[in-house]
């Protein structure tokens, strides 16, 4: 059985994959500052919020129990090509000096040589989950970000990290691996850092193969929407016009103040072929998931709903009715969809990765 100790835990799609494929396990613990993702982690996993072990800053490893796996999508925020770029920066809480990790030698300041340092970025947060591993070194290590921390801004970093882990004594095995890939209509691109411990590794895993779409997108939208998807409608990114999908979903992102979720057409004769109405006293009734009703082209458009943005990480629409029945607001689960990680493709991991668990 494995023992599990996940960071950074979202709603726990590590966690989701292993509950689904059957793969034994039990948590240990969690690491989550964000109250919703926390108890929706809680009620998604069947786990007790007493497991939640608070902001991984003040977590200290010596007082962790022993586990063979650690799963950690440290934060993006400072690398996605959406967001600051301010990259994973550090503090020495000694001289006060800030600096990239990439300045940095075993994680000592580079002016003093203090091993107190501190994370000035969210994404700076790689240090904990580093500082972790290190002195728990399980036998299994997963970990999770955007495409952009392979790039070229980025690839400093991106290689320090695979360093770090190297003098950890981890063979890592990493590739860009897209959703719509491996069954889910999804563009979205992450990269998978897949470390082994070098004494118990054959050098034998590669990453899955792509594999045909399990769901269409028609079978992801709600009964009302008919396709195309279309992104960045207000001209996201400086586009003047939306982006058109077919085949797969744009990226589904966290969509703070619902810039960038993905709409879809609303089928016609759900309104009966009516025009579009104006209203200047009172506004229409507000509807689940009808946030932002509009006009694209002559034609109403709707957001895609938050169960659709739920399915469209491969998470189970049982999963979205047990948020709704707890009080979770749209904009909490399209928040929730957007910072969490697919499903699918850490499904098709897991089947190489851990396949001698698997009946």
């Amino acid at each position: 059985m494995l023992r599990v100790l996940s960071l950074f835990s979202g709603i726990g799609a590590f966690e989701k994959a292993l509950t689904r494929l059957g793969i034994p396990f039990e948590l240990v613990g969690y690491s989550e500052i964000d109250k919703y993702a926390s108890k929706a982690y809680s009620l998604i996993h069947n786990e007790s919020e007493n497991k939640n072990l608070g902001d991984i800053t003040k977590v200290n490893a010596k007082q962790l129990p022993d586990f063979n796996l650690m799963t950690w999508g440290f934060p993006c925020t400072d690398i996605s090509a959406a967001g600051k770029q301010a990259g994973i920066v550090l503090k020495c809480t000694d001289c006060e000096h800030i600096f990239d990790i990439t300045q940095t030698e075993d994680y000592l300041c580079p002016y003093c040589n203090s091993e107190h340092l501190d994370s000035i970025t969210e994404s700076g947060l790689y240090y904990y989950g580093w500082k972790i591993l290190k002195y728990k070194q399980p036998e299994y290590s997963l970990i999770e970000n955007v495409k952009n921390l392979t790039q070229k801004k980025f690839k400093t970093a991106y290689n320090k990290i695979l360093k770090d882990l190297d003098k950890l004594e981890y063979n890592t095995y990493t590739k860009v691996l897209n959703a719509k890939d491996y069954g889910i209509p999804q563009n979205r691109e992450r990269v998978y850092i897949i470390c082994i411990r070098k004494d118990i590794d054959n050098g034998t895993f590669n990453f899955p193969k792509p594999i045909p779409l399990k769901k269409t997108l028609t079978e992801i939208l709600e009964p009302d929407a008919k396709l195309p998807i279309l992104h960045n409608v207000y001209g996201g990114f400086k586009e003047k016009k939306p982006r058109v999908f077919t085949e797969y979903s744009p990226t589904i992102r966290t969509a703070k103040g619902g810039g960038h979720i993905p709409s879809v057409y609303i089928l016609e004769d759900f309104y009966k072929n009516r025009l579009a109405r104006e209203y200047d006293e009172y506004a229409p009734t507000i509807r689940s998931g009808r946030k932002g009703l509009k006009m694209i082209n002559e034609k109403m458009t709707r957001y895609l709903t938050t169960l659709e943005a739920l399915r469209l990480m491969d998470f189970d629409d049982s999963d979205y009715y047990i948020l709704r029945e707890n009080g979770f607001s749209d904009t909490v689960i399209y928040r929730l969809a957007g910072n969490s990680i697919e499903v699918s493709v850490l499904e098709e991991i897991y089947k190489i990765l851990f396949k001698k668990y698997i009946n």
